[in-house]
């Protein structure tokens, strides 16, 4: 039963993405092929296939597709779908949707680097925090656009490359674990109601983005 179900929601994944390369209008590019969507903010990509929508502004579609473009150069959608088997096969493996998060937002990391070494930093991280909160996540493929990576993204923007990390990372370690327990302690004071939680995170992301040019990779 759990395999048949696993089944059935990757080829429901596979049928749609078919149904929108038809349905919608594309333009033959050099890196691939380019899929405008109709009445559509979301933006991603699935091998050659980049695919945005025609609500996003003109500035901000280069910016986008600058991005996608590094998600086809790295081959990023090739490891997606072998976890996508991976997890039709070992759908009762906890660890594997663990790790396709992680992984996905590890291919996020590596396309706003490359992204940010031609764009001004601050501009990207605005991109990010104003259209990411009206897209949808689509696991199989590489969005441009995933509110649960937007917040770690910025994040990493501001972060210099570091020899030391392993070192970095021991020392942090012990934080981080404290850190966990006081935000478990504080979840009882948040606002109950979505929108209310939604500001809030929204301005935290704010205020990543307004704390100075920083240093990128």
């Amino acid at each position: 039963l759990g395999l048949s179900i696993a089944v059935s929601l990757f080829y429901i994944k596979v049928e749609k993405l078919f149904q929108l390369i038809q349905e919608n209008k594309s333009e033959s590019k050099k890196y691939g092929k380019l899929i405008y969507l109709k009445n559509e903010h979301q933006a991603f990509s699935f091998y050659n296939y980049i695919f945005i929508g025609n609500k996003i502004s003109t500035s901000e579609q280069l910016v986008v597709i600058e991005h996608e473009k590094e998600h086809v150069r790295l081959k990023h959608s090739l490891d997606l779908s072998l976890l996508a088997f991976a997890k039709v096969l070992m759908w009762f493996n906890p660890f594997l949707y663990w790790y396709e998060k992680e992984l996905q937002l590890l291919h996020e990391y590596q396309a706003d680097a490359k992204v940010c070494k031609k764009l001004n930093y601050k501009t990207y991280a605005w991109q990010l925090l104003n259209t990411a909160f009206e897209t949808k996540n689509m696991s199989l493929m590489s969005s441009f656009y995933n509110k649960s990576f937007i917040k770690n993204r910025i994040k990493m923007l501001h972060q210099k490359k570091n020899t030391n990390r392993l070192v970095k990372y021991i020392l942090i370690t012990p934080i981080l674990l404290i850190a966990f327990s006081f935000n478990l302690i504080a979840q009882s004071s948040l606002p109950k109601d979505e929108q209310a939680l939604l500001d809030k995170y929204k301005k935290e992301i704010a205020t990543l983005v307004e704390q100075g040019d920083m240093s990128v990779y």
